[in-house]
């Protein structure tokens, strides 16, 4: 039999009544031994023992040099006093890194070692050893294997009768190969019904001892089906594994452990690393886009390293307006750490964006390094996370060194980005004749109002017949991008490393060198002790990105300049008209104005896996994770216009930072009780964040362009500072008891202490209780074929949300630069409040789960129902009392509810073709369930019990009036004038025309596989409402100088009168018709849509040629990414909708592969 390095660490012990000992040392690279269950024997070792254990991660490289020469010469200075053989053993293990390998039949429990031993190893054993009769092989420069003496062996009669070794057992030797024939380390190859357990090497070889021909091997591996074959003595194996496409015992992360969906009483969604890499995306949010049931996620515009908007099963919480929190956002949770979705910059002090808004912290997570994406949905899942989890949690798990060969993984990614879709407007005919037609009907009701008293320079100045095409200009360029990742991996069964790197560039759609660029180190690095009792492992990743864009978004200027606007003037230089008001601004001036925004992340994270005693285990996760980002803002004075006299060029200098430190003990205990299985976890969490603005520096009027940057040369300087900390601390407990996987019980609890709440409020309680029936488990019904596996769930728990300022409830001052009696003056900072406590959510869910034709079909069906009460808000106060708001608690109660459904099927597995799908849709519904007296508080003009929490509330479109030519709406409440509060309270006359959440969403996808091919794709579908995008523009057609989209420009311009009334330049009549116009159901409209969300194409290379070059793997991939879209909505885009730069077409070639 071969010892493994796998089997236990530590005296390593045989029942020599069940097996026999071997020792094969030729062509051995590991050394093993199979072990009978009933025989192994692992006995406690020293705290010396785990100081080697820790030095061993960080120095395991050296350990390989030592000889064995170097190793059997150590000096041991040791005593015994009528001791066993086993303890002294033991001892000599707590001096020298050596391990005893030992059976029943070498140890005489009448003799006992008593003396002094000092001198090398090798002559302690050997002193030590010679009473016993016994000698000793060294092996591998680790293992003394004890072995009777050889003249003693081919004695019997010197052998006792009752430990007579047992001549039937052998080496079984074999390999194990997936599906393409490819070999496959680290798989578990183990004896049915004996303790015998080894793992495939680096070659995907395994020797294990097997105690007769009647024994089967069990061979499973993570994501194959587990394989049982009969041993074969004096045969070497080739074993092939299948992948298990049902995934049902795939090991799904949740809440401080792990689970699978067989077991699972919580929702949860997965997204591999798989779908994340067919995404060419810098933010990984876009990774999850149409694959996770209840996770919708939106794009905000298409700008490089712009933020996106991530729901899970809808909206719970109110939010003030101007807030800079996302209340509605998820817990995100990076291997283990807790990590900030909100911008570094809104963290404290006043933040500086660009065009693309806040920069998201995700950005800096590298989506090649990400191994899963697990998402907790229900109060199962997430009540273990207590305060945090209101909106769900997302669980990061980057990916890991793996047992094998040391590898060099690499992939470069180049493409192209384009706007997908442009706008036809109105071109320079259709444009100056509005705006003449305005003017004419301005000049019928004023004659004195002239395009040349109201400077309308696109009539009276710029060429009548000049046309430029601004879209194509200003956002028509192409933006490249291009990626390279290398990383490098490997290790043993007991020590495994991983190391990346990667760069990414993004450009541009716009004129000039703008984009975003992004590079990340990542290393992780375990180690676990031989007998699995201790397991350490360390991963950092640091990130810098510098995004670098203009302060507008060229988009909007795209669409509203008029189309003979002049860029330059006869000389060359930039056309400015020298007004301040009025007139369009030179985009091509707006351009020099630029925010560039330097981040840098660093996490780090530190666990220990301690196992006590059987079903005992103490584990600690150490956190530490730093951000920040160097912000300016330039504003020269190339970007402004010389002929206005109070243009000054000025900059802005902020710095952001935020440090955060984490420290959570967990002790788990497993046992099996009455034919089930008990697990039970208890620990806590202790959090520390600061979060600092050192300085915010506003810099006016300086004296050239060239000293933006020097603050020194500016006229005037102001410098504001601000900083906060934020202080958690919780205890957190679980119970489960799974019975035969058949009845599942699952019990979470939580106490929360937070410093966002005064003293009184400051601790919250949360739990959960899940059940689960596996009941495609009972006999009854496991004769029907058809159905493979079948579950119901259920859930309940509450859970909290503390996602508010910090100090909300002091009584706090800040410095002003009033003196008075020659001191600086302080005036308060906020009105306290101490009194609010914490946001709880309720959470309902049931669910049903099947599996049909041994899982080719799986079928995933829940329903849920989560209400959120104690609505933290700041409530609106009169200006008078010297703030706007204060932070309180309100009796709203929000309600979502709704359903969703994943079917996963395997429609085609052969040997050369395989085809897989999968299709989600989810369907929400929302509504304020609960606001006593909303009709009296600051929200009356904007929500109303019963109604969705995004509502469109308009005007009532009626048709224009004949008489007046201009559009009429219904007046709602009576009172013989349209109002704008709402018809619902008798204040107004809007009505809830909509709401703009989904009324669903979800994807279909799509895997086909044919020998080398892979060919994937996504569909992306949502069926929502929203606004036209007439309703973008602020001004109506002809009123200024503003160019329109071509069609309901048109459309309303000639729904009146032929005279066209509703057209009139600076006329207050027509500015209210329009203002009423596109606030009214007329420009509501489908904003439905179907997109191809992802297309990858895909070759492996393989063959003599990839061999030659000593690839392990080659690939060549193509990809696109939101390559169409099919949709009513009239826009740039459905999903981003106005007048932002809408998410750009990208395809991309890549080459991907591994030495």
């Amino acid at each position: 039999m071969l010892l493994h390095p796998r089997n236990k660490l530590g005296l390593i012990h045989f029942n020599s009544t069940k097996l026999t000992y071997q020792m094969y040392k030729k062509n051995l690279t590991w050394m093993s031994c199979a072990v009978a269950k009933s025989g192994l024997k692992i006995n406690k070792y020293s705290s010396s023992s785990r100081s080697r254990s820790f030095i061993l991660i960080f120095f395991f490289l050296l350990s390989a040099s030592f000889s064995r020469a170097q190793v059997l010469k150590e000096q041991v200075n040791l005593k015994f006093t009528d001791t066993s053989l086993e303890k002294a053993l033991q001892a000599i293990e707590s001096k020298v890194a050596v391990r005893f390998v030992y059976n029943d039949s070498h140890m005489n429990a009448a003799k006992k070692v008593t003396g002094s031993y000092t001198g090398s190893l090798a002559t302690v054993v050997e002193q030590i050893l010679a009473p016993f009769q016994l000698d000793y092989d060294f092996v591998d420069n680790q293992y003394i294997v004890l072995q009777q003496k050889r003249s003693e062996q081919n004695t019997p009669s010197t052998v006792d009768n009752r430990n007579k070794v047992n001549q039937n057992g052998f080496v079984q030797f074999g390999s194990v190969v997936d599906e393409n024939g490819n070999l496959l380390p680290n798989v578990i190859v183990s004896v049915v019904n004996a303790g015998n357990l080894v793992h495939t090497d680096a070659n995907g070889r395994f020797n294990i001892g097997v105690i007769d021909d009647s024994y089967t091997l069990s061979i499973r591996s993570m994501g194959y089906k587990t394989v049982e074959i009969k041993s074969r003595r004096y045969e070497d194996l080739k074993i092939q594994l299948v992948p298990d496409l049902s995934s049902l015992d795939e090991v799904l992360v949740i809440g401080y452990g792990t689970t699978t969906r067989r077991n699972s009483t919580g929702s949860t969604v997965r997204v591999t690393s798989k779908d994340i890499m067919n995404t060419p995306t810098t933010n990984l949010a876009s990774a999850l886009q149409g694959r996770a049931a209840g996770v919708y996620v939106s794009q905000g515009n298409g700008l490089p390293g712009s933020p996106m908007t991530f729901n899970i099963r809808g909206v719970n919480s109110l939010i003030s307006s101007g807030s800079t929190i996302n209340r509605n956002a998820p817990l995100f949770i990076v291997d283990g750490i807790p990590f900030s979705s909100d911008a570094i910059n809104s963290s404290v002090g006043t933040g500086l964006n660009g065009a693309n808004g806040a920069a998201s912290p995700l950005n800096l997570i590298n989506p090649l390094d990400i191994e899963s994406i697990d998402i907790l949905k229900d109060a199962d899942a997430t009540a273990i996370y207590g305060s945090r989890a209101a909106n769900g949690v997302v669980l990061i798990t980057t990916k890991k060194g793996r047992a094998g060969k040391t590898q060099l993984d690499g992939m470069y990614r180049q493409g192209v980005a384009k706007v997908s879709k442009f706008l036809d407007l109105l071109n320079t005919e259709q444009y100056l004749a509005i705006r003449t037609k305005a003017f004419e009907n301005a000049m019928a009701a004023d004659p004195t109002y002239t395009p040349e008293s109201d400077d309308a320079f696109d009539l009276t100045r710029w060429d009548q017949n000049a046309y430029t095409d601004f879209q194509k200009l200003l956002i028509g360029n192409t933006a490249k991008t291009s990626d390279a990742n290398i990383s490098l991996s490997g290790g043993n069964l007991s020590t495994n490393f991983r190391l990346s790197g990667t760069f990414h560039k993004e450009g541009n759609v716009f004129v000039g060198d703008q984009g975003y660029r992004r590079s990340a180190v990542n290393f992780n690095l375990s180690h676990k002790t031989l007998n699995d009792r201790l397991q350490i492992g360390f991963s950092t990743i640091y990130s810098a990105d510098n995004n670098d864009v203009s302060i507008l978004d060229q988009t909007s200027i795209a669409y509203n300049l008029p189309p003979n606007y002049p860029l330059y003037n006869a000389d060359g230089s930039l056309y400015w008209s020298g007004l301040s008001f009025g007139v369009p601004r030179n985009p091509l001036g707006d351009l020099n104005q630029t925010v560039q925004n330097k981040g840098s992340n660093l996490m780090s994270n530190l666990n220990f896996d301690l196992r006590i005693w059987k079903g005992l285990s103490f584990k600690t996760n150490l956190g530490y994770g730093k951000s920040d980002m160097d912000q300016k803002r330039l504003a020269p004075l190339s970007s402004m216009d010389p002929g206005v006299s109070t243009n000054v060029a000025n900059s802005i200098f902020a710095y952001n930072s935020m440090e955060n430190y984490s420290v959570e003990p967990q002790l788990d205990y497993n046992v099996n009780i009455f034919e089930g299985k008990l697990s039970t976890m208890v620990g806590g969490t202790w959090q520390y964040t600061t979060s600092r603005q050192p300085f915010y520096t506003l810099a006016r009027d300086f004296i050239s362009d060239d000293f933006l940057e020097n603050i020194g040369s500016a006229a005037s300087v102001s410098t504001s500072r601000s900083s906060s900390e934020y202080k958690y601390a919780s205890l957190f407990g679980r119970v489960n008891y799974n019975w035969k996987s058949k009845y599942i019980l699952n019990v979470n609890f939580r106490r929360d202490g937070s410093s966002r709440f005064a003293p009184d409020s400051r601790y919250g309680n949360f739990g959960s209780v899940g059940a689960a029936w596996n009941f495609s488990e009972e006999t009854w019904l496991k004769s029907i074929d058809l159905l493979s596996f079948g579950k119901l769930r259920a859930s309940y728990g509450w859970v909290g949300n503390d996602k508010i300022q910090d100090y909300g409830y002091f009584d706090s001052y800040r410095s002003v630069p009033y003196v008075y009696n020659g001191l600086p003056g302080m005036v308060p900072s906020r009105l306290p409040n101490s009194n609010f406590r914490w946001e709880t959510s309720k959470k309902l869910e049931t669910g049903l789960e099947l599996g049909f034709l041994n899982d080719r079909i799986s079928l995933i069906t829940s329903f849920y129902r989560n209400l959120s009460g104690d609505q933290l808000i700041n409530y609106s106060v009169s200006g008078q009392a010297g703030f706007t708001s204060y932070q309180a608690n309100f009796p709203a109660l929000v309600e979502n509810k709704g359903w969703e459904f994943t079917l996963n099927t395997q429609n085609i597995n052969t040997k050369d073709f395989s085809w897989r799908s999968s299709f989600n849709i989810s369907l929400n519904r929302n509504k304020l369930a609960e606001y006593p007296d909303i009709e009296r508080s600051a929200y009356s003009s904007q929500l109303v019990v019963g109604h969705p929490m995004n509502p469109i509330y308009a005007y009532r479109f009626t048709g224009f009036d004949q008489t007046t030519g201009m559009p009429t709406f219904e007046d709602l409440n009576g009172d013989g004038n349209i109002s704008f509060g709402l018809s619902d309270y008798n204040l107004g006359d809007r009505f809830l025309a909509g709401t703009t959440l989904p009324k669903y969403f979800g994807g279909f996808s799509n895997t086909l596989s044919y020998k080398n091919v892979t060919l994937d794709f996504l569909f992306q579908f949502v069926n929502q409402k929203g606004r036209s995008f007439i309703a973008s523009s602020f001004y109506p057609p002809g009123y200024s100088m503003n160019n329109y989209a071509a069609q309901p420009a048109l459309e309303y311009i000639n729904a009146g009168l032929p005279s066209q009334p509703q057209v009139a330049a600076g006329s207050r009549n027509a500015y209210i018709a329009w203002s009423n116009y596109v606030g009214s159901d007329a420009v509501l409209t489908n904003t439905s849509f179907i997109r191809l969300k992802n297309v990858s194409l895909s070759y492996d290379i393989k063959g003599d040629f990839v061999e030659r070059l000593k690839f392990k793997n080659l690939r060549l991939q193509v990809q696109g990414h939101n390559l169409f879209t099919v949709t009513d909505y009239f826009g740039y885009d459905p999903e981003s909708q106005g007048l932002n730069l809408p998410p750009l077409r990208t395809i991309v070639g890549t080459l991907q592969f591994t030495f």
